[in-house]
């Protein structure tokens, strides 16, 4: 199973890329998003998924491992294959899917190709019941922390972000208020560091 390549765009189509790693060429089906991204010869890291049927196998790209966990889940409802899951991460941001999902909103799934007002109702459903939003919402959490901390967040520091989210505070400016508190702080514990946040984020 390839979980990761690494190498040189050799070739660009309308849903996949070619990677060149050590004069192997490897088709990997990518959305839109990582397509246009790139030009060939272009160095390229992918996230990879591997499936595999009776009379293929298919190799799936991913920017980052919420797509390729979003990308997985999909696939388990009813009417999505791997092309459509790939689609629909293309199609819309985890922050839209989040919202759309929540607000009860099909719209935005209608919008993507090869999604019509039935299977857009059912994504809405099946993804809210399962609860999958709730675990996609974690895992962009603790993503947002590390992109501004720099390093894997320690779990106080997940634990403050929930409770200010909770409390209706902006998530963006979450992720710049508890960066702002470690870096003057340091070591704080649990229940300052919320303090300190919902005083900032008050201001």
């Amino acid at each position: 199973m390839i979980g990761r390549l690494s190498g040189k765009v050799s070739e660009l189509g309308s849903d996949y890329v070619v990677v060149d790693v050590g004069g192997v060429g490897y088709i990997v089906f990518c959305s839109s998003k990582i397509i246009c991204k790139y030009n060939v010869n272009d160095e390229i890291e992918l996230i990879t998924q591997t499936i595999v049927k009776e009379n293929d196998i298919s190799i799936f790209g991913f920017a980052t491992n919420i797509d390729k966990e979003f990308f997985n889940h999909l696939l388990t409802i009813q009417g999505v294959g791997a092309k459509l899951a790939q689609t629909v991460i293309g199609g819309l941001t985890i922050d839209e899917i989040i919202e759309a999902v929540q607000t009860e909103d099909d719209s935005k799934f209608t919008r993507i190709n090869g999604v019509g007002p039935k299977l857009a109702a059912r994504l809405v459903n099946e993804l809210k019941s399962k609860k999958f939003i709730s675990k996609l919402q974690m895992i962009k959490s603790k993503t947002d922390i590390e992109k501004i901390v720099g390093v894997e967040p320690m779990p106080k520091i997940l634990d403050a972000k929930s409770v200010l989210v909770n409390l209706g505070y902006n998530n963006i400016k979450i992720n710049h208020v508890i960066h702002e508190i470690i870096s003057m702080h340091g070591d704080i514990d649990l229940e300052e560091l919320i303090k300190l946040g919902i005083k900032k984020l008050s201001a």
